[in-house]
């Protein structure tokens, strides 16, 4: 979904995303719950770019820790990701996190659950040592939210205005593919 800001609705785009949310939750969430389904959420994604780079720049990375709510319908990382959303259900929990330690910790591995973690709108964050001698520092992906640029024209082409959406989310997930 796409949120474009609107002042009469709401000062923010968070606003406008959580009064949407609200009217979801309030009129469909019955519908999604015969779907496995108990509550729908709005978020922001991150943009993960400025995350990773950090990431790659750092002389090392001691830690990792990501957090997480209950399952996306679709298209996270399987072997990480998806099972702590799964474990997170079926301990009927809201949200958790899981932070790996390490000397210096796979920057790809990171890379891969941070494109994950933002696409689903979450945050994660890494304990990195910038240069060598320099104390810890946390670095966070939230700060950024994906932003898609849009001319008047395009809005009246829902076709063109999806097409751009769908090539924002995949370089979010899958940059490190290409």
């Amino acid at each position: 979904m796409g949120i474009e800001p609107k002042s009469k609705l709401s000062p923010t785009v968070k606003g406008i995303a959580r009064s949407i949310e609200k009217l979801f939750n309030q009129y469909i969430a019955n519908d999604a719950v015969g779907y496995g389904y108990d509550r729908i959420e709005i978020s922001e994604i991150w943009d993960p770019e400025n995350f990773i780079n950090q990431i790659k720049q750092s002389y090392m990375v001691v830690g990792f820790t990501v957090y997480f709510s209950r399952p996306n319908p679709f298209d996270v990382e399987a072997d990480f990701h998806r099972p702590m959303e799964r474990y997170l259900q079926a301990t009927n929990g809201d949200k958790g996190k899981t932070t790996i330690q390490g000397t210096d910790l796979d920057r790809d591995e990171i890379e891969n659950i941070a494109r994950s973690v933002a696409s689903t709108g979450n945050d994660v964050s890494a304990r990195i040592r910038v240069d060598k001698g320099q104390r810890l520092v946390t670095k966070h992906l939230k700060g950024d939210p994906v932003e898609v640029t849009v001319e008047e024209e395009e809005k009246k082409d829902s076709s063109s205005l999806f097409e751009k959406i769908r090539e924002v989310y995949s370089r979010i997930r899958n940059e490190k593919e290409k």
